[in-house]
């Protein structure tokens, strides 16, 4: 489910010409449109989180809530880069996080992160129809490397907006084209395999766990997979033999070697020397549209196989512990989950007030993923308390049984190092936020954060003795886009 149905938008292209020289034209005023622009500063699209089909329309919580009319001057470019074809928006997130209690440190930090691209429509540009490229930018500073991570000492639960470095990236350069009256659609360029499958739209009301997909879907717990807003080269391919029923599959480089870098053309940024292998996605799915269905549900089953070659956790090449024996890593090959997410309204007295309930579970069936059983239950509402129409509440437990390795690659760690205690291998998590809405576009957004038995994964020295972390925080969103009024382009993807 992209996105899923429940914050999406439909959105339509303009007129087609088909004439060679109208597109020569319009190609060519675009041009010209794009070059006195170039001083203006880069903006953005803007998402509800990573993984909708539609970049967010108006505000941070994906609202359909009005926004103002852009005033003067500025009115004036944003309708003649419409016109041309041209549309931009950012969207920032900053989050100041502190650890009160349990944890492997107490403290605070902030994060920030500023997400900013265009997208150009190719019909009014040169009249292909239906066609569109995609240019975003993500820049992430503060909070350090690993964020919260530090602090909680989950390896598997951090910040959205944080990591894996402070650095500004080419999140994505893509081609998508709609076919056949949209029963075909594909996408392919730099792009992140993260926002095409196990996803859902609200994900991203969510300050950490799933935000963009589900937890161990991709780097670096159960594939080789870049998550948002990491990219490399694929494509998906989505079909639709019903309106409500749809199967997607795809293709992507694994290569997380350029995972700590900006993924841009230079330096070897688009080289697939790094390469682990093929990252291999299918998802099968049921949406209903809320616009016609009052109490909408979506179903989708999924899986995957990643072709990578990677570290095993715990053995080194001959079968034994290296934690305590040392020695170079065992390489295993191959990894696969099955996946499987549900979403159902149960609440909706109008259009924008709602009350949706959702779950979803992943299985790895192969290979040594860090997570070998996940789960997660949770509801998420707008519009709950009376006078707040375009408030959002959400709530959602996640449970993580690590690998068996894993788990005990740690625990021989704790004795290595001349430790006592065990780890256990479930690690539960919850989290609660209340977004409030100031405007359209504007959102402050207070949390909480509970981790029950944090894993110390990959932790140089795991402490037994921590069976908790408890965090609050607070979440500032501002969507431009939504706040000022600039035009979007809706994605249909």
């Amino acid at each position: 489910m992209i996105g899923g149905p429940f914050d999406r938008l439909r959105g339509a292209s303009g007129g087609l010409r088909s004439n060679r020289l109208v597109r020569l034209v319009r190609l060519s005023r675009t041009i010209v449109l794009l070059a006195g622009l170039s001083a203006l500063p880069a903006a953005a699209q803007q998402a509800d989180a990573p993984p909708s089909p539609v970049r967010l329309p108006t505000d941070a919580a994906g609202h359909r809530s009005a926004a103002p009319e852009p005033k003067g001057g500025l009115a004036e470019i944003f309708r003649r880069m419409e016109t041309a074809g041209v549309y931009f928006g950012a969207l920032y997130t900053g989050a100041l996080v502190g650890n009160v209690s349990g944890g492997r440190k107490r403290g605070s930090f902030y994060g920030n992160e500023l997400l900013y691209g265009f997208d150009f429509d190719m019909d009014r540009i040169a009249g292909f129809k239906n066609a569109a490229f995609h240019l975003t930018f993500d820049t992430r500073f503060g909070g350090g490397v690993r964020g919260n991570t530090n602090f909680n000492g989950s390896s598997i639960y951090s910040l959205a907006n944080q990591g894996p470095v402070s650095v500004t990236r080419l999140t994505e350069l893509s081609y998508s084209q709609l076919l056949f009256d949209d029963r075909v659609r594909f996408l392919v360029g730099r792009i992140a395999p993260g926002r095409d499958f196990a996803t859902a739209g609200f994900y991203c009301r969510f300050v950490s766990g799933i935000c963009g997909d589900l937890l161990p879907y991709d780097w670096s717990n159960n594939s080789n997979a870049a998550f948002y807003p990491l990219s490399t080269w694929g494509g998906r391919l989505t079909v639709f033999p019903t309106a409500e029923t749809y199967l997607r599959v795809g293709a992507y480089e694994a290569n997380p070697s350029q995972f700590f870098d900006g993924q841009w053309p230079w330096d070897g940024g688009w080289s697939t020397a790094g390469a682990t292998g093929v990252f291999l996605p299918l998802e099968v799915g049921y949406e209903q549209n809320p616009d016609k269905v009052r109490y909408a549900r979506a179903v989708s089953l999924g899986g995957y196989w990643d072709t990578s070659t990677y570290d095993d956790p715990l053995k080194n090449r001959q079968g034994k512990s290296r934690p305590l024996f040392g020695g170079q890593p065992k390489v295993d090959e191959g990894r696969a989950s099955i996946y499987g997410q549900f979403q159902q309204t149960v609440w909706r007295p109008d259009e924008g007030r709602n009350l949706i309930l959702f779950a979803g579970a992943m299985v790895s069936v192969y290979g040594q993923g860090r997570i070998s059983q996940y789960g997660h239950v949770g509801l998420t509402g707008t519009g709950l308390v009376p006078g707040r129409p375009d408030d959002d509440l959400s709530l959602v437990a996640l449970f993580a049984l690590l690998n068996e390795r894993v788990n005990k690659a740690t625990n021989d760690t704790i004795k290595a190092n001349g430790g006592r205690g065990r780890i256990d291998r479930l690690e539960t998590i919850f989290e609660a936020n209340y977004a409030v809405s100031l405007r359209p576009g504007i959102e402050v957004k207070p949390f909480t954060q509970l981790v029950l038995n944090p894993d110390q994964a990959s932790f140089p020295n795991p402490d037994a003795s921590i069976r908790h972390a408890w965090a609050v925080g607070l979440q500032f969103n501002f969507a431009l886009n939504g706040a000022v009024g600039i035009p979007v382009y809706y994605r249909k993807e």
